[in-house]
């Protein structure tokens, strides 16, 4: 009877071990839209967002300037985000190539992947990507963009 109680109470523990490592794998990570752009973006910058019509209606995914400083709406909270790396040329900010910049913010890594595609004014061009946000518990959120790099 005393083995009985004991193989129930290992069996009790075990599930519920399953259920709590089960649990922590679900991604609580929404990359969402936000409208106003934080003042300290201006100047040349990027603007992305999930759709050319969100685009258009200045509904962002991402905003970040040649600074470093960029800013990421996760669970509809605007993140200021720091760039930490990059393969782009020192100085060179939009070209016409394929691009890999990866920042920080409180808890969060977010790569943002992106490629030319075309030109769109004296000093403007058009992208398009993949944006993965990441956080320390490898939660993992992606979301294509569109959008435009200029000055």
């Amino acid at each position: 009877m005393k083995y009985s109680i004991f193989l129930i109470f290992l069996i009790g523990i075990g599930c519920n071990q399953y259920t709590t490592q089960e649990s922590a794998s679900i991604s609580t990570i929404s990359i969402t839209h936000f409208k106003n752009i934080p003042e300290d973006v201006d100047g040349c910058a990027c603007y992305f967002s999930g759709s050319r019509k969100q685009f258009d209606s200045s509904e962002f995914l991402f905003a970040a300037g040649m600074d470093s400083l960029g800013y990421i709406s996760i669970n509809d909270e605007i993140l200021p985000i720091h760039l930490v790396k990059t393969n782009r040329e020192q100085d060179v900010f939009f070209d016409e190539g394929k691009h890999i910049d990866v920042y920080e913010a409180d808890g969060y890594t977010i790569t943002i992947d992106y490629q030319y595609t075309k030109k769109i004014g004296d000093e403007s061009n058009w992208y398009k990507g993949i944006l993965k946000v990441e956080d320390n518990n490898r939660n993992i959120s992606k979301s294509e963009f569109v959008g435009e790099c200029g000055c």
